[in-house]
């Protein structure tokens, strides 16, 4: 990256932990110990006429600025990542950026959904598990849905674990 820092955008549910304010405040330090730069999604701004509308924006114009993106994968409300992330990994793939994600279960994700008792014991018409709606499961043997698995590997164990990864070829 030369004499430029490089820009790093964290995606992920973190904006909503308890502890959101100091977990950010430790990735913006550790980002500046690693020589790079962190983008920290805002989901509370100032009032607007229409504040998730200006979020969107925000976060988008941070995204567009990034060298990389480290994101937070783990299941979140439910047996997959939160969708804004998946949003967030899908721009940064199209800007070809690096992309590296944690918080990864261990478990592929047939086995989890079989775990939750998601999968219809009724396999007779066919081998392709299924969901109780119908709904084919795919089976790749990946933690995640094979187009996230792809986009941002590889996965590290936590965020500072991520940035220590991007750090050792981006700066």
């Amino acid at each position: 990256m030369g004499k430029h820092r490089p820009r790093i955008y964290f995606a992920g549910p973190d904006v909503f932990r308890k502890d959101a304010a100091e977990h950010f405040k430790e990735m913006v330090r550790l980002c500046e110990r690693l020589g790079m730069v962190a983008l920290i999604p805002a989901d509370t701004l100032a009032p607007t006429a229409d504040p998730s509308l200006t979020i969107y924006q925000n976060n988008l114009a941070l995204l567009k600025r990034a060298h990389a993106l480290i994101c937070n994968l783990q299941d979140f409300r439910g047996l997959e990542p939160d969708s804004g992330t998946a949003f967030e990994v899908g721009f940064a793939a199209a800007r070809k950026i690096h992309i590296v994600g944690y918080g990864v279960p261990h478990d592929s994700y047939l086995a989890r959904i079989k775990a939750k008792g998601e999968i219809s014991p009724d396999l007779s018409t066919s081998t392709t598990p299924r969901d109780w709606d119908g709904y084919a499961v795919e089976d790749y043997g990946h933690s995640l849905n094979l187009m996230i698995h792809h986009a941002a590997k590889p996965f590290q164990q936590d965020a500072s674990r991520a940035l220590q990864f991007l750090a050792s070829f981006l700066v």
